[in-house]
């Protein structure tokens, strides 16, 4: 099977992981990543550079990118960048990519859709998802998972509105396990041989008793840590043990509220894989980035 993961370890080298938070039962897991820090400010030029390979295997389906042949770069970017709506009136699309980035590099689950790839498409399941991915456990154990990203001022705005999209969507969206795998839209998505694997893996026979699929969830949650003005002037050693305190803080305290979230939404039996990034200034920067990478 080709189908691998296409994210570089590059991506995670760019971040500090700062701790993870798991349940007793270990089905809900929250990482703590933090861009790298240079003089009080965070390092946004290293991520913009490693966006650009990122949006290709991002916005281009797996079958797109095999008539590429491995040339990521040209008319692959012009296609990718193309899909991205005006950063002026895009408050999602930069959370998406991110997640997509963090299950890819970090959960090492492929994707198999993103929202991006077929936006223009009749079909509709994927809209309350911003993607799908594959986390094989063994070969016989293999989690679908559901990408949701917000990107919100308040980290629990962020937390509070993604589980009411996955809420949502766990409602009236997961019923749909044969119609993913007869569409059209996951058999050009893949290449024939990919096809045929995930056919396997989302529809066993009896022949397979021994394969096991469930739903996951993977949530990407950006906000905005505040800095004082009197704050930025401190030496950067002391700024940069002021933040990772700050934000892990921030994480422990919101970790509880996911956990609530989950009984309160009734969605037990779901194993759910969370990143929490802060950022500055978030509205500015989240335009910014994008800004960057259309304009390029």
């Amino acid at each position: 099977m080709t189908l691998g993961v296409k994210v570089s370890p590059k991506f995670l080298k760019m971040f500090k992981h700062l701790g993870k938070k798991q349940c007793s039962q270990g089905i809900s897991v929250l990482d703590v990543f933090i861009l790298d820090i240079r003089s009080n400010n965070f390092v946004y030029e290293n991520l913009v550079n490693e966006l650009y390979d990122i949006i290709i295997t991002y916005a281009l389906s797996n079958s797109r990118l095999s008539e590429y042949e491995g040339s990521y770069g040209g008319k692959a970017f012009v296609e990718a960048k193309s899909k991205l709506r005006d950063y002026v009136q895009n408050d999602g699309e930069l959370g998406e990519i991110l997640l997509y980035s963090f299950l890819e590099s970090h959960l090492q689950a492929p994707k198999l859709l993103s929202k991006l790839e077929i936006k223009t498409s009749a079909n509709d399941y994927v809209k309350g998802a911003d993607g799908v991915h594959l986390l094989s456990l063994s070969d016989n154990e293999h989690k679908i998972v559901f990408g949701e990203s917000k990107m919100r001022k308040h980290l629990l705005d962020g937390v509070s509105d993604a589980f009411r999209s996955i809420k949502k969507f766990a409602e009236g969206k997961l019923a749909f396990e044969t119609t993913l795998i007869d569409s059209q839209l996951i058999k050009t998505s893949v290449t024939q041989d990919e096809y045929l694997v995930l056919k396997k893996i989302l529809l066993p026979t009896e022949a397979d008793d021994d394969m096991s699929t469930d739903y996951s969830f993977g949530a990407f949650i950006g906000y905005e840590v505040a800095v004082s003005n009197e704050e930025k002037k401190l030496p950067n050693r002391e700024y940069r043990e002021l933040l990772y305190e700050r934000v892990k803080q921030q994480a422990l305290d919101v970790f509880e509220n996911v956990l609530n979230a989950i009984d309160r939404h009734e969605l037990h039996g779901y194993n759910f894989y969370i990143y929490i990034v802060p950022f500055t200034e978030i509205d500015e920067t989240r335009k910014l980035l994008l800004k960057r990478i259309v304009e390029a």
